[in-house]
């Protein structure tokens, strides 16, 4: 982009005289220059400024959001956000599909392969997290691949303190230390909802750490702080049992305030660790769990889904499913009947074209005939 402008420095035509000093014409010409110069530099460091946070479109308000179309877009992000700009109250719309170009498979656990730097990440006064609300609106982020294994808070977010909701991740390998998910490495007041994290998604940990979830590794306490709506089929990868607190879903919730709700773990792999931390939901229990289903999950090994949502409370272990956490069960009519939740029902879950129903739920349903 190029920008013409004209800056006009207006100088006495004739010798300013005070009681102690005299002004030369040819003196005040040598300010106005070096004033102008400063103006013009000054402008053309705030249209740069402007024309890096472009995108795609838009202007960042809620009728005209950015756009986010293409890896540079993402990119752009991610070193805004990373040196200081949060974009608080500025909004965000995905209008394609980005997929980011790789040279390894997406569960290589040996690969150093690095082509992503996170959105955003934890800091103690919040400088440096995402404030915004990022709407994904169905389209899909593939091919990232992010080789961090010495640091925290790695996901395609790394610290959200916003919103982030409609974006699918897959064919993505996210390998790092603590705090590490597929849509945020740690949600920080803030929320992220209906999101989906695919069976070609793998989260990596090479240095024994802790808080690993498919949605997000680590919720802090503050309110509101909410995953809702989200699926996750995520594969959590481990070397050695000494890492801990991963979940399909979430990975760790700090306390009380944080809220976990209608979500579905679906085919999901967790490896096991010395302390038992691990679940099909969530990895450590501290917050609320409200209408959460696994279905075909494999935790720790285990493929019975009996007894493998969740396992700790305030240092309290859980052998079995707690309150907003069930077994998911797909429900099916058989030849020409179509079984679908009843529209309002609370209970259940419809991912793509199959609908759940938690073990032991009354669950309403719709059927439909035909041939």
């Amino acid at each position: 982009m190029e920008v013409t402008g004209i800056v006009r420095i207006f100088a006495p035509k004739k010798p300013t005289t005070t009681k102690n000093m005299t002004t030369k014409p040819e003196i005040i010409s040598g300010w106005a220059a070096r004033i102008a110069m400063t103006l013009l530099v000054s402008v053309m460091t705030t249209v740069t400024a402007w024309a890096d946070s472009a995108f795609s479109g838009g202007d960042g308000s809620q009728d005209n959001p950015y756009q986010i179309a293409t890896t540079d877009d993402l990119n752009q992000l991610a070193v805004d956000v990373n040196g200081g700009n949060s974009y608080e109250g500025k909004y965000f719309k995905m209008t394609a599909d980005i997929a980011y170009a790789h040279t390894s498979v997406w569960n290589d656990r040996t690969s150093s392969e690095n082509n992503f730097e996170r959105i955003g990440y934890y800091s103690s006064v919040y400088k440096t997290c995402f404030k915004g609300t990022f709407d994904g609106d169905s389209h899909t982020v593939s091919g990232i691949r992010i080789y961090q294994p010495n640091s925290d808070e790695q996901g395609l977010f790394g610290t959200v303190c916003g919103s982030v909701k409609g974006i699918t991740l897959t064919d993505t390998r996210i390998n790092g230390r603590s705090r590490v998910g597929g849509i945020a490495g740690c949600i920080a007041n803030g929320g992220i909802t209906d999101c989906h994290v695919t069976a070609t998604v793998a989260l990596c940990d090479q240095m024994q750490g802790r808080d690993f979830g498919g949605i997000t590794g680590a919720m802090e306490p503050y309110d509101p702080c909410v995953i809702s709506g989200c699926t996750s089929s995520v594969t959590i990868i481990s070397d050695g049992l000494a890492g801990e607190r991963f979940g399909a879903i979430v990975g760790c919730m700090m306390n009380y305030s944080t809220l976990v709700s209608h979500n579905l773990a679906i085919g999901a792999t967790i490896p096991a660790n010395m302390r038992n931390l691990h679940g099909a939901i969530t990895g450590a229990i501290g917050g609320r769990h409200d209408h959460n289903y696994y279905f075909d999950c494999d935790v720790a090994g285990s493929s019975t889904n009996v007894g493998i949502a969740m396992s700790y409370d305030d240092a309290v272990y859980h052998g079995s499913d707690i309150p907003g956490v069930r077994l998911a069960l797909p429900v099916s009519g058989g030849t020409d009947v179509t079984v679908t939740l009843a529209p309002g029902s609370e209970n259940g879950f419809t991912y793509g074209d199959t609908s759940y129903a938690g073990a032991g739920e009354r669950t309403v349903l719709s059927l439909s005939y035909g041939g």
